[in-house]
């Protein structure tokens, strides 16, 4: 094989990294939109899907966990909740939240009728919890579904506080 005919070969492998280095980006990226179940008011929602797969209640198929900061437009407090896309409990639970290397801070969650989001109980707990975010690159989230190991999602915080501002921005708060 001479340096041309391998040259091919080289290129589509090139595209290839290069493509998922661009899935693996904008998978990890905030975005903000507005949420289209709300009809009543606007809701702002800031979300990022999880890096890491969790399987789902019955243990054959993965699924990716969302996290997303929300709040209505003209102000209010932010509320946060993650979509664990599996059943985590039917009562309030908690969950920790933990930045780089840092130390892991439990925040209890009430869960919604799916039983499967987990949504903040204190304006205060979100708060914290954003101004923990702003400086950090990855955020970490244990849960314990009822009766069931522990399972995690990992977010990539970079952009975290420009992306924050803009949804502050969007809601007039």
């Amino acid at each position: 094989m001479n340096a041309l005919s391998s040259r091919p070969t080289v290129l589509v492998a090139a595209a290839l990294l290069a493509g998922c280095a661009v899935a693996e980006e904008s998978r990890s990226a905030w975005t903000l939109g507005t949420d289209p179940e709300v009809t009543w008011e606007t809701v702002h929602v800031l979300s990022q899907t999880s890096s890491l797969a969790v399987l789902d209640q019955s243990a054959s198929n993965e699924v990716l966990p969302v996290l997303s900061f929300r709040c209505s437009e003209g102000g209010g407090d932010i509320s946060m909740q993650i979509d664990w896309q599996r059943f985590i409990s039917s009562f309030n639970t908690e969950a920790g939240f933990q930045v780089d290397d840092g130390s892991r801070n439990w925040i209890k969650l009430g869960v919604d009728g799916t039983n499967e989001i987990t949504l903040s109980r204190s304006s205060s707990d979100v708060a914290s919890l954003i101004d923990s975010l702003g400086s950090g690159e990855v955020l970490n989230v244990e849960v314990p579904p009822y009766s069931e190991p522990s399972i995690f999602a990992e977010f990539d915080l970079s952009g975290f506080a420009d992306a924050v501002a803009d949804l502050k921005e969007a809601c007039g708060a």
